[in-house]
């Protein structure tokens, strides 16, 4: 469910859901030596999952302001069946001559109410911890 609390009427544009997982690398690659050592830098994200649900919007309701008070709105969401990494996020060994890799994975939930105004939006997110379900 999601839920918040309106403190002053005011128009919205919509209240949103987004589940989501993504994944980032980077590291550094440095070779030669004094004034002749170079370093490149590399780096990589892959999204694994991109779900959404309008919960509220003005195209709805075009004529409602919402007044102050509190507005809780229901959701769900459908998990592809397919198989995704588990949630992973730290700082990686040195190995193969990069120098301080780091790698992470990561899920959440997003909540979004739309002013109108992306800068002026109201956004909550929290992260989602998956794990790897092992058949054995």
């Amino acid at each position: 469910i999601l839920s918040f609390q309106v403190t002053e009427a005011k128009s919205y544009s919509y209240a949103k859901i987004t589940l989501f997982g993504r994944a980032h690398v980077s590291w550094s690659e440095t070779t030669g030596s004094g004034s002749n050592q170079i370093t490149h830098h590399y780096s990589d994200t892959r999204e694994y999952l991109n779900l959404q649900v309008v919960v509220w919007s003005q195209q709805q309701s075009p004529n409602e302001i919402l007044h102050p008070g509190p507005y809780s709105f229901p959701f769900q969401f459908t998990i592809p069946n397919k198989r995704l990494p588990p949630t992973f996020g730290k700082q990686l060994p040195p190995m193969f001559g990069r120098q301080s890799p780091t790698g992470s994975i990561w899920y959440g939930i997003e909540g979004r109410i739309g002013t109108g105004a992306p800068i002026l939006d109201y956004v909550v997110r929290v992260e989602l911890p998956f794990v790897e379900v092992v058949d054995v």
